[in-house]
């Protein structure tokens, strides 16, 4: 079974996955990142109105084969 590494990218902060997930392929990858995305959006966003959330997939040659973003933006339109 391929091993995949998914390093995650937070605005200045870069977090290398040096253990990697065993994985059937990458379609299976894939999901896993989308499934991540939004937990680190809920778990980051609390204290900004604007952030980007990156994970650059790579394979067990440390080749980079997918990258998953998402961004987020909360714009107040009143003042509370």
């Amino acid at each position: 079974m391929p091993r995949f590494n998914f390093d995650v990218r937070d605005g200045e902060h870069v977090h290398k996955d040096n253990e990697g997930t065993e994985l059937y392929g990458l379609q299976d990858a894939r999901d896993h990142a989308l499934r991540t995305l939004p937990d680190m959006a809920r778990d980051e966003m609390p204290d900004r109105n604007q952030r980007e959330f990156v994970i650059e997939v790579k394979d067990e040659n440390g080749r980079p084969v997918l990258t998953a973003r998402l961004s987020l933006s909360v714009e107040r339109l009143v003042e509370s």
